[in-house]
């Protein structure tokens, strides 16, 4: 049994379909088509640079559709198995007053009507790798490559949750779904 070990766990795309969602309804509100997004490949990033008018939609839109999100396949049952196996879930997302009204009560709200364990939840965090380090987070799961590489840098064990528009990066250890967390979590 692992005892205090912490692993640091992202919301967005990585426990919950976001990009999904997002993608969905901003097609739908431009008048767009989804397809082009994620045939692009385009990260929220690329989003905000090609349709100026992203930023704002997510302003105004995301507390209203996130909570609609669906869980990511087998995510509530294996974040159970790891809680079982000893380690503490801390976690660790950016989501924050800019693009959310209350990004915590909207963030604690659906992970309790999920049943998604956890022992910590932070929001509005810019900084994950530096935030990981000051609180002894071993491993960062994230479908970000900056907030891997931020990360890295603090020395944080960086895992890479695949995702559309991260699948040509090869920097990190890469998982594809919730039952390969668990594998390589059953095997460290």
């Amino acid at each position: 049994m692992v005892i205090f070990m912490k692993i640091g766990i992202d919301i967005d795309d990585t426990i919950t379909d976001s990009y999904d969602i997002i993608t969905a309804s901003y097609a739908y509100c431009t008048k767009s088509s989804q397809k082009l997004f994620i045939n692009n490949k385009l990260s929220y990033l690329d989003l905000e640079k090609k349709y100026p008018n992203f930023k704002d939609y997510t302003i105004k839109s995301f507390s209203k559709i996130m909570p609609y999100a669906k869980v990511k396949y087998q995510a509530k049952e294996v974040i159970d198995k790891l809680h079982e196996m000893g380690y503490i879930i801390e976690l660790v997302s950016a989501r924050n007053t800019t693009e959310y009204e209350d990004p915590y009560g909207i963030t604690y709200d659906y992970l309790k009507k999920h049943n998604i364990y956890f022992d910590n939840l932070t929001v509005s965090v810019t900084n994950k790798g530096k935030f990981c380090k000051e609180n002894n987070i071993k491993f960062l799961i994230d479908d970000s490559i900056d907030n891997l590489n931020n990360a890295k840098s603090y020395g944080i064990k960086p895992i890479i949750f695949n995702n559309v528009f991260n699948e040509n990066n090869v920097s990190f250890t890469r998982v594809n779904s919730w039952i390969d967390i668990l594998n390589l979590f059953n095997h460290i």
